[in-house]
């Protein structure tokens, strides 16, 4: 779907907050409406936005360079673009349905942006919520968290900014007390930003209505996390939690494998699955195909018109000229594809210095995740080597479900 004059989708940012004084009957009435428009969505023409996606393109600020002045960039709202689109209406679909969220994609695409504004909507709008963001690495879970504090600061003046007592990148809590009251008032909503690393078990005790899984590409305890902290997302057999598990292509670490899993079985781990229409091998006639997450190919928000529809075929040829000036560098082409992954097995690939292709290796791999059959044809297990000194003299295999 083309979509045409998108800018009617910013009325806040066109038209501007009105003036009207605090504690009136029209000053109240435009927040209820606005609160309203970022829960229920937003129509133009016929054609809806979410909740989500009106707070975004309305009220959250993002870092970006203006179209007029000097070259640097600057807290700016965000443009409306597809991908954006696509992505809060299948994020929509997904709390609907009471399911998770896996998502893997190209670099450069804006998503730690998008990830900080639902967390900071979550606290700031439902009380008592808990939104949790970690990562395997402490640094990939505080950079978003960040962006959340960056984000909710530049609505201080609006009726939606919730004061915090304390406010700080690890812990916030939406509360105040007067300097002559005992008690503590406010929504009482709470923003953690946690690391996983070395322990898996590090999100228990917590009861989260929005978690987001950071570089799950890097997170090599990924699994064992989320299932830890899966019954805290449901109650009386409903969904009351949601989580977002993303990962990133070129950016894929010891926990590649995890995030893979996932990916290629969604429906084993309760998350939205999709045909894996961006595989290089797609066929929509194959019985054997199985579904995998949600995936962002690297032409998308590559080259747009004026309204943000992607262009596709100029995106592409954009993506395959770069992949032919870098064939001559095994390295370079390597990061082309993966950074920048038009098929979904793409983003997977991983360079570990080994002395094997692993291209070739990591696209196999693919292959077996995604067939029904060939997923059940193996065995998984151990290798053990066998030396003296630093000579292999043998080889065995010993079956284990939790292998290699």
């Amino acid at each position: 779907m083309m979509l045409e004059n998108v800018y009617l989708f910013s009325p806040v940012v066109n038209d501007g907050i009105p003036d009207f004084p605090k504690g009136t009957y029209d000053y109240d009435l435009w927040w209820q409406e606005q609160r309203k428009l970022c829960i229920k969505g937003y129509s133009v023409n016929g054609v809806r936005i979410t909740g989500d996606h009106y707070f975004y393109l309305n009220f959250w600020k993002i870092k970006g360079k203006k179209s007029q002045g000097r070259l640097r960039k600057t807290l700016i709202s965000p443009r409306f673009i597809q991908l954006d689109f696509d992505f809060f209406h299948e994020i929509e679909k997904a709390r609907t349905a009471g399911k998770f969220f896996v998502i893997t994609k190209a670099r450069q695409r804006g998503f730690s942006e998008k990830l900080a504004c639902l967390a900071a909507k979550e606290f700031m709008f439902f009380a008592h919520s808990q939104t949790i963001i970690v990562g395997g690495e402490y640094e990939h879970s505080e950079n978003t968290m960040k962006m959340v504090h960056r984000g909710m600061n530049s609505m201080i003046d609006t009726e939606f900014y919730k004061r915090m007592n304390p406010s700080g990148i690890d812990f916030s809590w939406a509360r105040f007390r007067d300097p002559k009251e005992k008690e503590y008032k406010g929504y009482f909503s709470e923003l953690h930003c946690m690391t996983a690393k070395n322990n898996a078990q590090v999100l228990i005790g917590k009861s989260p209505s929005l978690i987001i899984f950071e570089e799950a590409g890097k997170f090599p305890n990924l699994i064992n996390t989320f299932n830890y902290i899966l019954p805290a997302l449901q109650s009386e057999g409903d969904t009351t939690g949601f989580a977002i598990i993303v990962g990133t292509g070129g950016e894929m670490g010891k926990g590649a494998d995890q995030l893979m899993k996932m990916f290629y079985n969604p429906a084993s781990y309760n998350m939205m699955e999709y045909d894996d229409i961006y595989s290089e091998n797609y066929d929509s006639t194959d019985s054997d195909r199985k579904r995998v997450g949600y995936f962002v190919p690297a032409w998308k928000f590559l080259k747009v018109d004026s309204n943000g529809n992607d262009l596709y075929e100029e995106s592409t040829n954009i993506l395959i000229k770069n992949r032919e000036l870098k064939t001559s560098d095994s390295n370079s082409y390597f990061n082309e594809l993966t950074q920048n992954p038009i098929y979904s097995e793409e983003a997977f690939l991983i360079s570990d210095g080994a002395f094997f292709d692993s291209a070739k290796l990591n696209k196999r791999l693919a292959q077996v995740r995604k067939s029904k059959e060939l997923s059940t044809r193996g065995q998984r297990g151990e290798l053990i080597w066998e030396k003296q000194g630093s000579i292999i003299t043998d080889i065995k295999w010993i079956p284990e479900e939790t292998g290699d």
